[in-house]
């Protein structure tokens, strides 16, 4: 009797969170630097105060990707530097994303820097790179 009760309540509580566990969305920001120079990348956190704390940075040299999980939609606060200055941010401004997995691309001229949502790029034997088909 009690081997049934507590087998069926066990049952139950791992349908529910099986249930619960698949219903959450989640995906991948990826920031991908499509300048020919060297970037530094930081998150900055604003408090109510006004005051801001930056995350750690993290480099990227000409085509390299940073990607980071998140289970939902967020907007971050991000400053873009140049490498070979880190002095004055060439970017700051906010990226926003949705559930799915985003990339955005990363541009920049050493004067100032883009960020802006990219077409995920395919690699074709050859060396040959074409923009991937849209989702419908």
């Amino acid at each position: 009797m009690f081997r049934e009760r507590f087998g069926a309540r066990w049952l139950a509580t791992l349908v529910v969170l099986v249930s619960a566990v698949s219903g959450a969305s989640a995906g991948w920001l990826t920031l991908r630097n499509d300048s020919p120079r060297g970037i530094i990348v930081q998150e900055v956190t604003k408090a109510p105060d006004g005051s801001a704390k930056r995350g750690r940075p993290t480099r990227l040299l000409s085509g390299e990707t940073l990607r980071e999980f998140h289970a939902g939609p967020m907007t971050k606060w991000l400053e873009v530097y140049d490498m070979q200055a880190p002095a004055t941010p060439l970017f700051s401004g906010r990226v926003a994303w949705q559930n799915d997995n985003q990339i955005f691309s990363i541009s920049s001229n050493g004067k100032a820097a883009t960020v802006t949502p990219a077409v995920p790029k395919i690699t074709l034997p050859g060396n040959t790179s074409v923009a991937s088909p849209k989702k419908t």
